[in-house]
């Protein structure tokens, strides 16, 4: 969460680059920690970043807005609504990453919608 306030983080072009280079570079690393540690481990975190970047996507760098997208996120990472829990049970880094890119996706739109009825 602290490198999306680095100034110049959320001009788009930035955000979904460095998004998709940790996306891509998230599923191998995920499945090494997974080969080590066991099933989805608590070790790995590069995926719970993959999950809060896409829920910060396209949002006002507004403190409110920005921890409003985190809990929005963190509290959908842990219900897993349909699809994640099933995509959590897939085999490797894919199943790791895939719940907290959906999670991610949901809370994006949640944050927009919430930005929408305030504005």
């Amino acid at each position: 969460m602290a490198i999306y306030f680095i100034p110049g983080f959320e001009q788009p072009a930035v955000h979904i680059s460095l998004l998709m280079l940790v996306l891509i570079i998230s599923i191998p690393v995920s499945s090494k920690f997974e080969k080590i540690y066991g099933k989805d481990p608590g070790q790995c975190v590069i995926d719970e970043v993959v999950g809060t970047w896409i829920s910060l996507l396209f949002v006002p760098k507004q403190l409110w807005i920005i921890l409003t997208a985190f809990f929005i996120w963190r509290v959908l990472d842990i219900i897993k609504p349909f699809p994640a829990r099933k995509a959590e049970k897939l085999n490797g880094g894919l199943g790791i990453v895939l719940d907290d890119v959906i999670s991610g996706i949901y809370s994006l739109a949640a944050i927009h919608i919430i930005i929408l009825i305030i504005k």
